[in-house]
């Protein structure tokens, strides 16, 4: 019971699991840092959402986990297949590894319409804007390496936001 307790007032830093309200949507800011234990733990957790789940649909933008050196086509792969488990609505992903997630994700079936490379985080933002549609309710999930830049992809979602709710 302490425990439970304890883990109810429990302050995320910025960009390592937090969730943030934007409008009706959910974003986890995982956008700190990645690497194939936490990637994988971040899927996973959207996985058990299930009763936020009920009403709103996915959207996962993934970018590289970085200095994997030979295992980063394997581990990239792994990551695609247990996106694939989530079924997304939108899956937008940064980075030069996209061929490898892609792979990971068709392979059991996954709809490989679902899935857009850009290279850039701001791309990402602009593909995830237009890709929200309006009377819509989203769970995003933003993770990545450091590197990657997605908390750009956070800070410009909760403006947009902000600027709608004004």
């Amino acid at each position: 019971k302490k425990i439970r307790s304890a883990a109810s007032r429990l302050m995320l830093p910025p960009g390592r699991g937090e969730i943030v309200r934007a409008g009706p949507h959910i974003l986890i800011d995982d956008s700190y840092n990645a690497n194939p234990g936490s990637m994988a733990a971040s899927l996973k957790r959207i996985l058990n959402l299930r009763r936020y789940r009920r009403g709103h649909d996915v959207i996962l933008v993934l970018g590289d986990m970085l200095e994997l050196g030979e295992r980063s086509g394997r581990e990239h792969c792994k990551i695609g297949v247990i996106a694939r488990a989530i079924r997304p609505a939108r899956m937008i992903y940064v980075g030069k590894e996209y061929r490898h997630v892609f792979r990971g994700y068709v392979s059991g079936g996954g709809n490989k319409q679902r899935l857009v490379h850009v290279d850039t985080a701001a791309d990402a933002l602009s593909v995830l804007q237009k890709n929200m549609a309006i009377g819509k309710k989203y769970i995003i999930l933003i993770k990545g390496s450091r590197q990657m830049g997605l908390e750009k992809v956070v800070d410009g979602i909760c403006q947009n936001m902000n600027r709608k709710s004004n």
